[in-house]
């Protein structure tokens, strides 16, 4: 998973992998460790709602999508599911190879024909 975060936008990619456990555990996460003295985790769960949310918690926050609708995005070609969150936007993405490289490093999605 990756994560990009900038004013009023969280931008999130998945791999495959990251797909299928959403799928089988409906839960991603990354730890980020700063040091000794930081630890801090972003999760993005997905729930049985119809909006998004943002949970804080020690040392890191969670995003909660609606369940029902990124496991209907998944089984699609469609590159990406946006949500509002206030005057924030929750773009979920798959995450496809850079078109201008020509070897691809780490797991993504095969781009659609």
């Amino acid at each position: 998973m990756k994560i990009r975060l900038t004013d009023h936008f969280i931008r999130i990619r998945i791999s495959p992998e990251d797909a299928q456990s959403l799928r089988n555990m409906d839960c991603i996460h990354v730890q980020l460790q700063f040091g000794d003295l930081l630890n801090s985790t972003i999760k993005v769960g997905l729930v049985n709602q119809m909006e998004s949310a943002i949970q804080l918690e020690n040392g890191g926050f969670e995003i909660l999508l609606p369940k029902d609708s990124v496991n209907q995005w998944l089984s699609t070609t469609q590159e990406k599911i946006k949500w509002q969150l206030g005057d924030a936007i929750i773009s979920l993405e798959k995450d496809y190879p850079c078109e201008h490289q020509l070897s691809s490093s780490g797991s993504t999605f095969q781009r659609p024909q």
